[in-house]
């Protein structure tokens, strides 16, 4: 029988996320990326074969109307707590609701394919404990997180989150399983991350379209 999924998305208010692309991008241009990230991902998710539940966790108002328009469950925030706070809103949700595991997908991974998901998944119908972990390029990051049960660790995405995720897990005795991909180690953060994805091609992302666009011709690729 397969297992129950819920994917957990959190959010920050528009005009704070990717503030470390602000040299690069105006915040009209930020706002328009994080929106096209977000339509996105919730559509990666919805064409994965493997999640029961999208969730998007957020205070800002604009990702509720993504939500309402693709068929995703909006949990609010108030206030912007950080990622680990926003994952717990997600796995609360989850616990009542009956999920077996939950992933954790960030809104900014241009490449990720429904695959990725359900391969992902997949790793995690063999056991009873364990964890599903993507790192992000530089390995300090974690791109994707699975964990069946709900709570078979902590989360800790204020830093080297790949590294403390691992470290969890080990103590938790919970099996391990890694899943190194482009397609999901690659996100957009920072000046060096729009300079590796602008070798990249999509026909699905929107988001890694209009930020190739948006920093034509800056300095960012000299």
């Amino acid at each position: 029988m397969n297992d129950k999924i819920f994917a957990i998305v959190p959010v920050k208010r528009f005009e704070t996320s990717k503030s470390r692309l602000k040299l690069f991008l105006t915040v009209e241009s930020r706002i328009r990326l994080t929106e096209l990230l977000l339509i996105d991902t919730v559509s990666t998710l919805n064409n994965s074969k493997s999640v029961d539940t999208v969730i998007i966790v957020s205070g800002d108002e604009r990702a509720k109307l993504i939500s309402t328009r693709m068929g995703a469950k909006f949990l609010k925030e108030d206030v912007d707590s950080g990622v680990d706070q926003a994952v717990t809103t997600g796995d609360d949700f989850s616990n009542k609701n009956g999920a077996d595991a939950t992933i954790i997908v960030p809104h900014d991974l241009p490449l990720l394919q429904p695959s990725q998901i359900d391969m992902i998944s997949r790793l995690g119908e063999s056991c009873d404990k364990c964890i599903g972990i993507c790192p992000s390029l530089r390995h300090d990051g974690t791109n994707l997180l699975l964990r069946k049960p709900i709570d078979v660790i902590k989360t800790h995405y204020d830093d080297d989150s790949y590294t403390k995720h691992i470290e969890e897990a080990l103590d938790a005795k919970a099996s391990i399983f890694v899943l190194l991909s482009d397609n999901t180690m690659i996100d957009i953060d920072t000046k060096r991350d729009i300079e590796v994805l602008a070798k990249y091609e999509s026909k699905t992302s929107a988001a890694l379209n209009y930020v190739k666009q948006a920093t034509t011709g800056s300095r960012i690729f000299i």
